[in-house]
Parts: C-alpha cells; sequence; structure tokens
C-alpha cells in the first residue's frame, strides 16, 4: 500500500481506481492546471464516495475527483494540516475555475 502525502505535499487528487475515462480525463486535466499554474499535488487513490439509502441513489457525475490536503493524525485532537496546503487547493480551483482572487480586502493570504 501507498504510504499517504504527508503536510507540504500540496493539494491532493483523490480519484478512484473504478473511475471512467472522463474521470481519469478530468484528473489528468486538474494536474495540467497545477503544472501550469506551478501548484504543487499529489493524486492518490481514492475510495468512490458511498451514498446509503434504501431508495436507488442518483448517479455520480462520470467528472469527479476528491480534493484535499494531507493530514496527520486525522481524527484525534492532535490533527495536523498545513495552511500552505489549503493555499494550493484553492489556488487549483482559482486556476482551473479561471477565478481571480482579489488583491484586496480582508483574508489570511499575505
Amino acid at each position: 500500500m501507498p504510504e499517504a502525502p504527508k503536510p507540504g505535499a500540496g493539494a491532493v487528487l483523490g480519484s478512484p481506481s473504478t473511475a471512467t475515462e472522463a474521470g481519469q480525463k478530468f484528473v489528468k486535466e486538474l494536474q495540467a492546471v497545477a503544472e501550469k499554474e506551478h501548484i504543487k499535488n499529489v493524486s492518490v487513490a481514492a475510495a468512490a464516495p458511498r451514498i446509503a439509502n434504501y431508495a436507488k441513489s442518483a448517479e455520480f457525475p462520470r467528472r469527479f475527483v476528491e480534493l484535499g490536503v494531507p493530514t496527520l493524525w486525522p481524527v484525534t485532537p492532535a490533527e495536523y494540516a498545513s495552511w500552505e496546503d489549503a493555499d494550493q487547493v484553492q489556488k487549483l480551483l482559482e486556476a482551473y475555475l479561471e477565478v481571480h482572487r482579489s488583491s484586496g480586502g480582508c483574508g489570511w493570504r499575505h
């Protein structure tokens, strides 16, 4: 089993091994955006989301990827994540959606 990414690795792109061709293409699209914009990222195999229900649930979109940040000691009081990794996820979303961050206003960004 591959080692989980550690804080400092950048944005995490998770895709199930059962992803459709469109899903795999979507991951590659995001990786290309990240490379172009010099955004740190790492791809991992992720479990497909499950929606438990008594009735037939809606189908997941063909183009699906989980975005996140690496953590240490998850689900404990000592859980740790890097602000820089969260910033890499935000930059990736902004670049993919072609949304430009405002230069003024409030926020933690320096």
